[in-house]
């Protein structure tokens, strides 16, 4: 019965072993093989800058709305153009006093935003402030 059980423990014994030292032999092959090219399994954060601009920008559209019911309302959209791109902001809150008293073919000034990755354009709005 003592030799059964010295068997067994001797033959678990190995199993654990032979088990350890292929998993440490699995992993330096992962590692040794990585080595040979880091290149393809590197992956770079992209670069993200903004930059802000105040410019000159002409209205295309306008439209701003006021009611009164119950409280002061406001609705307004305001469509400008610069380097012939167009740009469109919205609101509900009361306008600034350049919006209220834009018309079509105006020149007002605007900030320009703007959000690059790695150099390239991917965002750009205006705030009429």
């Amino acid at each position: 019965m003592k030799i059964v059980k010295y068997i067994s423990i001797i033959i678990a014994s190995l199993l654990c072993i032979s088990c350890i030292v292929i998993g440490c032999f699995k992993f330096y092959t992962i590692c040794k093989d990585s080595s040979k090219s880091t290149t393809d399994k590197i992956t770079y954060e992209p670069e993200i800058t903004y930059e802000t601009e105040c410019v000159d920008v002409i209205v295309t559209d306008v439209d701003c709305k006021y009611w009164y019911a119950s409280g002061t309302h406001w609705h307004w959209n305001i469509s400008v153009v610069y380097n012939g791109k167009t740009y469109t902001e919205e609101d509900i809150n009361m306008p600034p006093e350049k919006v209220k008293n834009a018309k079509v073919g105006d020149t007002i000034s605007v900030t320009l935003n703007h959000k690059y990755s790695n150099g390239q354009e991917i965002y750009s709005d205006i705030d009429i402030k």
